[in-house]
């Protein structure tokens, strides 16, 4: 239990960046995951084990991630007429540690009891560690140091609300897998009370980021569940089985009933939206920068600049060697790794919620929707919450796939 719960507090502790001390890029969240990866590296080394085939598929995604983004930071050394050396080294090391954790989750969440086990000390972790947040947010009680707000916007130890939002729309779907893979009535009431408690802490980031992605990833919820029901007809249907199958065939006659409200609802929508671009200046300020990102890329003949922040002309310009990001994970990568390296994140996404469709895992895959939603406006990849998801989804399927075929008839004639 030692190393999932340094896991655990790393993985939740990890977005807390106020807590860093000094300026340096550690604080105690990549001080955990550090341990994690000491102890379970080690454990790998005393005790082998076999290698199941995500971890070549984690291990083929890298390695040729790693290349796209040497060959772009060839042509950036090169084209580019200076560099940000700060922001390149943080990715290098990011990135470094990310395949440490990828592929470390691979090997050691093999195991279907402790992937289950650690996704459960995962979420509990995050709701003790986002209780202590909203105490100090709320002057229930203080930590030295920190400041949880952001205006109106809650952030607890994070820098900025997005971040907060992404661990809070990773926490509510585990939350929902939680309920999904638990056998007794207690656990299912724990885990759902903490998805609730954890969703009203991402509402109050007030991230729109946060709330498209829960958006899409119950939409992706709804779709998936619906079709597994009615695509595997079974005796043993639940009671909430036949309330989502029910839900999904009264979409048809809910849209009927809210036809003549349509025009008011396409009005709100324009006004909330307009409302969302305006604010701060944001929508002007992502929209250049998407642009630049666009730009940039092609500039470098779909190859990239490699690692680090490559934009120079965000609104509030500053001189060289501070550059910017696109914060958006396609754009990003597009102008570290080209086209390659936003063809392997596309490929991971849709690998990831194909798979979890045709298994029947509906909370995974509105985690996968839930990560491409979120990575339309933030740098996901480089978060370690997002391999955890991502991992999660790949062994599952996996093992999935591995009792189906276990499960299949033998042919006639052939020995058992």
């Amino acid at each position: 239990m030692l190393r999932e719960g340094l896991f655990a507090l790393g993985l939740v502790l990890y977005p807390a960046t106020q807590l860093r001390i000094g300026g340096l890029p550690i604080g105690p969240g990549e001080a955990c995951l550090f341990g994690w990866i000491g102890l379970t590296s080690l454990e790998r080394l005393l005790v082998p084990r076999s290698v199941g085939p995500v971890v070549f598929r984690v291990a083929s995604f890298w390695f040729i991630f790693a290349l796209s983004l040497s060959l772009g930071m060839v042509v950036g050394l090169l084209v580019e007429p200076f560099h940000d050396l700060p922001s390149i080294a943080h990715d290098v090391v990011a990135y470094s540690l990310l395949i440490a954790i990828s592929m470390l989750l691979a090997l050691d969440l093999d195991d279907p009891v402790r992937r289950l086990r650690t996704a459960r000390l995962v979420v509990f972790c995050g709701v003790a560690v986002l209780t202590v947040q909203l105490a100090d947010g709320f002057g229930v009680s203080v930590v030295p140091g920190t400041d949880p707000w952001f205006f109106d916007r809650f952030r607890g130890w994070s820098l900025d609300p997005n971040q907060l939002g992404l661990m809070c729309a990773t926490l509510t779907l585990l939350s929902i897998y939680l309920v999904e893979k638990s056998d007794r009535a207690g656990e299912r009431f724990l885990a759902a009370s903490a998805g609730i408690m954890v969703f009203g802490v991402g509402l109050l980031t007030k991230s729109d980021s946060y709330v498209v992605c829960v958006s899409l990833a119950a939409l992706a919820l709804i779709a998936t569940g619906a079709w597994t029901m009615l695509s595997r007809p079974s005796a043993n249907h639940r009671l909430r089985d036949a309330l989502m199958i029910f839900a999904v065939l009264a979409l048809p006659v809910a849209a009927l009933a809210l036809a003549p409200f349509a025009r008011t609802m396409l009005v709100y929508v324009q006004t909330q939206s307009t409302a969302v671009y305006e604010d701060d200046n944001q929508g002007d300020t992502r929209l250049g920068l998407w642009t630049e990102a666009i730009e940039k890329g092609l500039e470098a003949n779909l190859v990239g600049f490699g690692p680090g922040a490559h934009l120079t002309s965000k609104s509030y310009k500053r001189p060289p060697p501070d550059k910017f990001e696109a914060h958006n994970t396609v754009l990003d990568l597009f102008t570290q790794g080209g086209v390659v390296a936003v063809l392997l994140f596309a490929w991971l996404c849709l690998s990831a919620f194909t798979r979890c469709w045709r298994a029947g895992l509906p909370s995974l895959a509105a985690l996968a929707v839930g990560f491409t939603a979120f990575s339309m406006f933030h740098f996901v990849i480089r978060h370690p919450i997002f391999w955890f998801g991502i991992m999660l989804c790949l062994l599952e399927t996996a093992r999935v796939g591995v009792a189906a075929r276990s499960d299949a008839p033998h042919p006639v004639g052939a020995r058992a």
